[in-house]
């Protein structure tokens, strides 16, 4: 299944697709680099996202951008930490959200030199509900950038479901910066469940 470029709008630093050398800005901010651990629950309610992005390039690098649709409407931006996966793909977490319905709006890929969001918002494949307290895993996914042959017309951007790594390598990623005990329990517990 491929989600094509109706559900993936690119929003670059130019007035034309290829240009080079645009500005990306600080966007640190949604890569989590400067953390060490995850924060401790600030709800009984508390879950945890965990995700892989497939890389097309060994330089990408990504940011996903979610909100809250009930209870309590909320956007929350810059809040999932990206961890770099052997050469070809990131894993995504985050420990910020409690249960409720949820929208996945945008995915972002930082590639040198252009940085393109992935407009989802509206997409209902991208809608996730969280019933009780635990890790949800939100799916494998590549995010793809294709030019047109000798670079004459349109770019297309497209998300596709990837292989990933399976949820137990991605619970081993994020293990370490368990430190709080709640995560680290609920982490080790899981990985308990899953087959080695």
């Amino acid at each position: 299944m491929k989600f094509v470029s109706r559900f993936a709008v690119a929003m670059l630093c130019g007035a034309m697709l290829l240009v080079s050398g645009c500005t990306t800005g600080d966007i640190k901010y949604w890569l989590k680099e400067s953390r060490t651990e995850l924060d401790a629950p600030s709800s009984p309610d508390a879950i945890l996202l965990i995700g892989y992005l497939e890389k097309q390039d060994k330089s990408d690098k990504f940011g996903v951008n979610i909100e809250r649709v009930k209870p309590d409407p909320d956007t929350f931006k810059g809040k999932f930490w990206a961890r770099k996966y052997e050469d070809h793909g990131t894993v995504i977490f985050t420990e910020v959200l409690t249960t409720g319905q949820y929208q996945i709006t945008e995915f972002i890929k930082d590639t040198p030199g252009m940085v393109t969001y992935y407009d989802v918002h509206k997409d209902p494949y991208f809608a996730r509900t969280f019933t009780k307290p635990g890790i949800y895993n939100i799916g494998a996914y590549k995010l793809k950038t294709i030019y047109p042959e000798h670079m004459i017309g349109k770019v297309k951007f497209e998300i596709e479901p990837a292989k990933g790594p399976g949820e137990r390598k991605l619970l081993e990623t994020v293990l370490p910066f368990a430190k709080n005990e709640y995560w680290k329990k609920m982490i080790e517990r899981r990985l308990q469940e899953l087959p080695k």
